[in-house]
């Protein structure tokens, strides 16, 4: 209905506002989907994969990350740097080597592991061509981001910008 488009550009212009610098902001389109993070752990591998062969990459510095791992096995072969249990030193210290697409079709980085006290407040150094997947979910609008480095960011709303089913996905 044209009073449901009137809210979803208002809101999405006001995302836009709020979390992109003017030079990135045309370059993301905003989804809102339902489903919550956890349908993103499969989202991400079935639309950026292509085939069950290829290989995807999983920094897994907690709970969230390791969690998204195993969903993504069940779609391509997963390689992976951590462990489920968390790496309990600042992010800045953890040599987190981005792959090259010829690696792998993209790399996947939880931002703010809230069970295990992990969060990234910029993302790992290095150039890759694989896009990166970070799931935003806790800290998303929270924080500046250099989002011309990522590929696709998901946060389910719940945890901090609306209600419980919505997420919002930046391709």
């Amino acid at each position: 209905s044209p009073e449901f488009l009137a809210i979803k550009a208002d809101t999405e212009a006001v995302l836009r506002r709020l979390i992109f610098p003017p030079a990135v902001s045309d370059d993301f389109e905003l989804l809102f989907c339902h489903g919550g993070g956890h349908a993103q752990f499969a989202a991400a591998p079935l639309n950026l994969c292509g085939r069950p062969e290829a290989t995807a990459h999983y920094f897994v510095t907690g709970t969230w990350s390791a969690r998204a791992a195993a969903e993504a096995a069940k779609f391509c072969n997963v390689t992976q740097q951590g462990s489920a249990e968390g790496w309990w030193m600042p992010p800045e210290q953890l040599d987190l080597h981005l792959p090259d697409a010829d690696e792998a079709s993209f790399a996947y980085l939880c931002s703010n592991e809230t069970v295990n006290g992990i969060e990234f407040f910029s993302l790992p150094a290095g150039i890759a061509t694989a896009p990166l997947v970070v799931d935003m979910s806790s800290d998303f609008c929270s924080k500046p981001m250099d989002y011309s480095r990522v590929g696709v960011a998901f946060a389910c709303a719940p945890k901090n910008i609306g209600i419980p089913g919505l997420t919002v996905v930046l391709v």
